[in-house]
């Protein structure tokens, strides 16, 4: 009897490690390829919707997560994946470029319209953001045809472009400039070198068309533009005037960067930047932190509103799933959640959030106050300054970075001149001493042995 027991154990135990290692080797029902920028979700999110995916559909699904750090990478690797999605060696169902970088895939026929779900999609996303992508975007001529960009993506996160600064450095006099707090045009002896520029082109142009419009130097014929117009004009004659105003600034400029300004604002040792608000947030946070007061703010003579969106791709292997994902993501509670992973705000209305009850829980959770949250002029700007959002530069891009490549560059400055002598310099004679110094070890290694 205790044989035929210890036999019955013995082969219910085996029977379960074979059921276990089977399920284990299951393979999974169903792929979904998201392509997204770096740090910018909530991780968790991704396990947690392949089981909100199976519970919906019974079936399984593996997302695959890619992450990159700039649109022209997104674009490239969509290109890719699109001409190898039958059968290659890559495969891209969902993506999440930034306004103009849509604009340039829909060129490329590299993506596909929402469909029915575009209303439903839509409903929940933030008026103040959805009127201006709306102006913009729904009625474009693309590949000669006039085209409603919206009808291709859906927002995932938005802000505004503006000018971040350390408010024991910066004076009410010095804000009274607008943008020409990056030009220190107010003269505060304390901001000369002090100040940081975004090494992004289009950015750039914001800022310095704005300016141009502050001091009335634009260029004739375009003294009565809105932001709109002026940031999406790429005329010569405008391209030049920028050039000068961007060169005029460079002796007031501490550097030019796209991720090292914020740490140097955060340390204190750099006093105003050109931000996108979402950088902002979390860079006021962090500093607080360190006891350095930092502020933001947008000037009322006009910005730019930026926003990033998913979209299928044209030849997805699974858009079914892609859109369930975005509709996931845009649920209240997640929305929270990857404001408070990554610092950004979301497109979702922020009414509907604060009817949520878990997503407020959340709120909370973090430490948030639910009223000082929303009412964050980082996070939701409720100005009145004159805004507008940017397309695509299309074949004006190259005269554009040319332009800015120029700017950038410090030929004429004796002085960083002789710093790149000087660099040139040691390196050859640091080159050298280590070629002496393997020679050495080398001979002695033999000497040894």
């Amino acid at each position: 009897m205790k044989r035929s027991l210890l036999l019955a154990v013995l082969i219910v135990t085996v029977l379960a490690a074979v059921t276990m290692m089977a399920a284990g080797c299951e393979k999974t029902d169903e792929m979904l390829y998201v392509m997204n920028w770096y740090e910018y979700i909530d991780e968790d999110l991704l396990g947690e919707f392949e089981e909100y995916y199976y519970e919906k559909t019974g079936k399984t699904i593996s997302v695959v997560y890619i992450t990159q750090d700039t649109n022209e990478i997104m674009i490239t690797q969509t290109i890719n994946a699109d001409s190898a999605a039958s059968g290659g060696k890559m495969n891209l169902d969902l993506v999440c470029p930034s306004e103009y970088a849509i604009q340039k895939l829909l060129t490329l026929d590299l993506i596909q319209p929402l469909g029915e779900k575009k209303e439903e999609l839509w409903n929940g996303i933030q008026p103040l953001f959805t009127t201006e992508i709306q102006k913009t975007f729904s009625d474009l001529e693309i590949n000669g045809q006039r085209v409603d960009l919206t009808d291709y993506f859906v927002p995932y996160m938005m802000g505004t472009l503006g000018i971040m600064y350390n408010t024991d450095k910066v004076t009410e006099k010095d804000l009274e400039e607008g943008w020409g707090l990056l030009w220190n045009s107010g003269n505060n002896p304390e901001l000369k070198g002090k100040i940081y520029m975004k090494d992004s082109i289009r950015d750039a142009y914001v800022a310095a068309v704005m300016r141009l419009k502050e001091t009335g130097e634009l260029p004739v014929g375009y003294e009565n533009m809105t932001a709109q117009q002026l940031i999406n004009n790429s005329d010569d004659q405008l391209i030049a005037a920028v050039e000068e105003v961007l060169k005029a600034q460079k002796e007031q400029v501490m550097g030019y960067s796209v991720d090292f300004d914020k740490d140097e604002m955060k340390a204190g040792r750099a006093y105003v930047d050109l931000a996108w608000s979402g950088d902002a947030a979390y860079t006021i946070e962090e500093a607080a932190e360190e006891g350095v007061n930092l502020d933001y703010f947008v000037p009322e003579s006009g910005s730019n509103i930026w926003f990033d969106g998913w979209v299928v791709t044209k030849k997805a292997q699974n858009p079914e799933a892609a859109i369930m994902f975005v509709e996931y993501l845009n649920q209240p509670v997640n929305a929270v959640r990857n404001m408070m992973a990554i610092g950004y705000s979301s497109a979702v209305d922020p009414e509907i959030l604060r009817a949520d009850e878990e997503a407020m829980e959340v709120l909370a959770e973090n430490e948030y106050d639910e009223e000082e949250f929303f009412s964050n002029q980082v996070m939701y700007y409720t100005g009145t300054a004159d805004l507008g959002v940017m397309k695509d530069f299309g074949n004006k891009e190259s005269s554009l970075v040319n332009m800015w490549e120029r700017v950038k560059a410090q030929d004429n400055d004796p002085t960083v001149l002789i710093f790149i002598i000087v660099i040139v310099v040691v390196a050859v004679l640091v080159a050298v001493a280590l070629t002496i110094v393997f020679k050495n070890k080398k001979s002695t290694r033999r000497k040894v042995n």
